[in-house]
């Protein structure tokens, strides 16, 4: 019988409290026991509707506390790396939001010192852990689309509240780095390779210069990848693979219901198919993952998947910033993983 593990939120936000927090109440070897906020309010609101014991206004606090096996880190984006390596530091595992680190060379130290503390440091890539993406990869596996060519990837959802930090540059704000990164953690999913070369383009807000719009190109030996995300547009999303037979697409492959089912389309020279599931609540499937590997310990995602993902968004925003197509040359420290 596994014994229950203690888990620590840093952050509390409105993510947190919409859908974190009702999933972990699905996991019974899984104890919320603090939360720590520089909102002392809202922190204290968050626990007394969930039940949990401590609050903290200094997230070393809860790190302090011996009691804690893991944390779930929901700073903005800019801020994870330094939290994440705090945690590491007090021996707890870490489950942070996405994108993980905004660098590799935030990413390499501490991938170095998770696996020297022995723990695990794991994205918090929801999507994967929905079955619709098993059989995505089940029937790409079997090529039933033929020579895979072009795949596209849309995401949009409205946002107008500027205080929001989707909105705060320094914090590691734009539509890039809220929703883009899973654009491209899908292709990192899909396909092993790296692509040749990648631009991007950007629509700025004007009062916040972050991006709130982006498209991004992706060159590969033998196919293409585009993907549009924008955060002030109509809610939409949808996954479509495009190949010499066929045509895969994934009606929600982001953030499916979890009130009805979720489709998956397959359109070949040998017909239609649809292939439809149940509803799933993957956050609550992310947790047991995390609560497993904590209990091993094994990593749910490779370091090289990691440094792939956070190479291939830092290379879309230097494309953004240079303003050009960057072909992609794979520094010496992240090749040696790929050899």
């Amino acid at each position: 019988m596994p014994m229950k593990k203690h888990i620590g939120l840093i952050g509390a936000s409105s993510h947190l409290a919409k859908r974190i927090l009702p999933s972990l109440q699905e996991i019974p070897d899984i104890s919320v026991d603090a939360i720590a906020s520089r909102d002392v309010s809202k922190a204290k609101e968050m626990a007394k509707m969930w039940n949990i014991p401590l609050t903290y206004t200094r997230y070393e606090d809860l790190l302090e506390n011996p009691d804690i096996d893991g944390v779930y880190i929901s700073t903005p984006p800019a801020l994870h790396a330094p939290w994440i390596k705090k945690a590491l530091s007090q021996d707890k595992h870490v489950l942070c939001e996405k994108p993980l680190v905004l660098t590799t060379q935030e990413l390499y130290p501490l991938l170095h010192l998770a696996s020297q503390k022995q723990k695990i440091l794991m994205p918090a890539w929801m999507y994967r852990f929905h079955p619709q993406w098993q059989k995505l990869k089940e029937i790409l596996s079997q090529n039933l689309i033929g020579k895979i060519q072009m795949i596209t990837i849309h995401i949009s959802y409205e946002s107008k509240e500027k205080t929001n930090i989707r909105f705060n540059k320094s914090l590691g704000g734009g539509v890039l780095n809220d929703i883009g990164c899973y654009a491209l953690s899908a292709l990192s999913f899909l396909f092993e390779i790296f692509p040749l070369s990648l631009t991007c383009t950007s629509l700025l807000d004007k009062d916040t210069e972050v991006d709130i719009l982006t498209t991004g190109v992706l060159s590969y030996p033998d196919f293409q990848a585009t993907f549009t995300v924008c955060m002030e547009m109509y809610r939409y999303q949808r996954l479509r693979i495009f190949g010499s037979d066929g045509m895969i697409e994934m009606e929600y492959p982001f953030n499916p219901p979890q009130d009805k089912d979720a489709h998956l389309f397959l359109f070949s020279s040998h017909g239609e198919k649809t292939f439809s599931f149940s509803p799933f609540n993957p956050y609550t499937e992310e947790w047991k993952v995390f609560l497993q590997s904590m209990e091993k310990p094994c990593l749910p995602l490779s370091p090289k998947e990691m440094l792939k993902e956070t190479f291939l968004l830092e290379q879309c925003q230097q494309a953004i910033h240079k303003k050009k197509t960057i072909l992609l040359k794979i520094p010496s420290q992240l090749k040696k993983h790929f050899s």
